[in-house]
């Protein structure tokens, strides 16, 4: 017994796992790529989390085990590619990669509510729980804005962009631009929200109720 732990503490100072058995002992090589994240889980945003000198590799994305493509080739991923996995875990992670924004624009997301705060979307997922995000318009107009006004007009509507403009009038900020651009943000919220206003207070924490802020930057 003292012979079969000296040889386990030197096997375990120079290889991988170890297998014994009654006439075999299968060794395996040390891994000469390891990646992991915060927490400790199999992880890498850009190759395989772990690969062994032979090309044998897997690729996790916080310890999710996922196709090789989803880690290092997330542009080629497309919406019916991550409405057809089965495995909710693993298309969870696609969504991450693919963006859950640009998913709902591309995938024919069910438009739920629109109100001043925002516009509220929903899309169904088969065997998990439905993707629902709100899309905010930054009421501050920026220099490096990506909507114009007339695109923030024809998204938001007249009212949100003239209040927003309004506000920043008031308060001498909008006069700094001769052509103001606007960002616009999509949030995921819980599946069980049904307003956009609703959405929005839950992001701060908020009932949807007591969410009345009077000045918005």
């Amino acid at each position: 017994m003292f012979e079969r732990f000296e040889i386990d503490e030197q096997l375990t100072k120079s290889c991988g796992w170890v297998w014994w058995h009654e006439n075999v002992l299968a060794i395996s090589d040390r891994p000469a790529v390891l990646h992991r994240d915060a927490r400790g889980r199999l992880h890498c945003e850009t190759g395989p989390s772990i690969a062994y000198r032979d090309g044998w590799a897997l690729h996790h994305w916080h310890g999710v085990l996922v196709p090789a493509r989803v880690i290092e080739q997330p542009e080629t991923l497309t919406v019916p590619q991550i409405e057809s996995e089965q495995n909710a875990e693993v298309r969870r992670v696609m969504l991450e990669r693919f963006g859950s924004a640009r998913f709902l624009r591309e995938s024919g997301a069910q438009l739920v509510h629109q109100d001043e705060c925002g516009i509220l979307y929903r899309k169904e997922l088969a065997g998990d729980e439905p993707l629902v995000m709100v899309r905010v318009l930054n009421p501050t107009p920026e220099s490096d804005g990506v909507l114009t006004e007339a695109q923030a007009r024809k998204v938001f509507g007249d009212e949100v962009v003239d209040a927003n403009l309004s506000v920043m009038q008031r308060i001498g900020f909008a006069a700094q631009f001769r052509r103001p651009k606007f960002k616009e943000y999509t949030l995921r919220v819980p599946p069980t929200v049904r307003t956009a206003r609703e959405a929005v207070a839950w992001t701060f924490d908020f009932p949807a109720a007591a969410y009345k802020p009077e000045i918005q930057t």
